[in-house]
């Protein structure tokens, strides 16, 4: 191998793990912003404390988690998110099931959904592949 063949093999692997890293970051992140939406939107629509909590509940989840990166207006863009674009659960659904990890920590979590919500829906639906 000479000099010019490293160089291309080299830049060949650099930009396509790049571009994969990337791509799987993006999946991660869509799936997370949509489905913080979903649970937002579910306790919105079903919780016992939404008329305590009223308008206020995006800044109180803020003032809650303190996570650099998740604010009031970041959790409206994740509502609006799972608003807009209610077909990604089966894509949102897929990506979880495919990684244990989160997936046990869901379920996990959640022990007990809203029934007939879509966020319990994406406990219990079964992916085929």
């Amino acid at each position: 191998m000479n000099f010019e063949a490293l160089v291309k093999h080299i830049s060949t692997i650099q930009n396509t793990l790049q571009a994969q890293a990337a791509h799987a970051v993006n999946l991660a992140l869509t799936s997370r912003n949509w489905l913080m939406g979903c649970y937002i939107v579910e306790f919105e629509q079903n919780g016992e404390d939404r008329a305590a909590y009223g308008e206020q509940l995006l800044k109180k989840l803020e003032q809650r988690l303190k996570t650099k990166g998740l604010n009031e207006r970041r959790f409206r863009e994740f509502r609006r998110l799972y608003l807009v674009y209610p077909q990604l659960k089966e894509q949102v659904l897929h990506y979880i099931m495919a990684g244990n990890e989160i997936r046990h920590t869901l379920s996990a979590e959640f022990t007990e959904p809203i029934r007939h919500s879509v966020c319990a829906e994406l406990q219990t639906s079964e992916i085929q592949y």
